[in-house]
């Protein structure tokens, strides 16, 4: 019994780190992306982040910064800056054909492993920035990337006003 205030404590600790993460607080000792946004896209996200272990959304986070961001990152680049189009934006062309969990992380992981151009949910980013190349990731390192993107933890570009533009 006298370890139950610091089990409460540990809990209390884990519930608001993982609340900072769904918020977009920034945090990079634990990789949190800063000014994350969140893209409500109905309940079954909500269910989604519920049910996902906030150690495991935060390793996805920690990952996606180590393999996706130096090309699709938008932190301090200009829409003619990217080498590849923003995680934020392939997150909306996917989660429109694909808004539930297991379909979304299933056919994102299908396009990373063999990139097809008529697989392609972007076809324009395609013809500007070229085909993707093949990502020869584990599962043990995918799904977690894509967990933390089904989930919405990317960065909204500052330019991102209705669509991909130039500036």
């Amino acid at each position: 019994m006298k370890y139950s205030w610091l089990a409460i404590l540990l809990l209390a600790l884990g519930l608001i780190g993982g609340f900072a993460f769904y918020k977009g607080y920034s945090d990079s000792k634990a990789g949190v992306i800063e000014n994350a946004e969140i893209v409500e896209a109905g309940s079954s996200i909500e269910a989604f982040r519920r049910s996902v272990d906030p150690m495991f959304m935060r390793k996805g986070v920690q990952l996606m910064q180590t393999h996706c961001n130096n090309c699709h990152g938008v932190k301090g680049k200009t829409h003619d800056q990217l080498l590849a189009p923003p995680l934020w934006g392939v997150r909306m062309n996917y989660m429109k054909k694909y808004p539930e969990a297991e379909a979304f992380i299933e056919s994102m992981s299908d396009f990373l492993t063999e990139p097809k151009h008529g697989d392609s949910l972007m076809p324009q980013a395609v013809d500007r920035f070229g085909l993707m190349p093949m990502l020869p990731l584990p599962d043990e390192i995918l799904r977690p990337i894509l967990s933390a993107l089904y989930a919405g933890a990317v960065e909204r570009p500052d330019w991102a006003n209705g669509g991909m533009h130039n500036h």
